[in-house]
């Protein structure tokens, strides 16, 4: 009797699904080539808050960039804001 393995019993759409999905779990854990380090520093100020905060972090160029676009904001009515600055190391 032939033994059976798992990639045996998989359909094509099943193991498509799968590659994508492995890569969809490896992607953010991959380096992007050509990125470098970079230094994220956040300054932000909220309602109730006296002066503004200010704190840094190392990571990579394109998370930094990501994090910018995605965090910075500005309120006018009330002075809040957050600023996310990306520079060299």
């Amino acid at each position: 009797m032939a033994r059976r393995t798992i990639a045996d019993a998989l359909s094509g759409r099943e193991r498509a699904f799968l590659t994508l999905a492995f890569i969809g779990l490896a992607a953010p854990l991959m380096p992007i080539p050509g990125d470098h380090p970079a230094r994220i520093a956040v300054q932000f100020r909220h309602t109730g808050m006296a002066s503004p905060r200010r704190f840094a972090a190392s990571g990579d160029a394109s998370l930094c960039a990501v994090l910018a676009a995605a965090l910075s904001f500005q309120d006018r009515a009330n002075g809040g804001f957050t600023r996310v600055d990306c520079g060299p190391r």
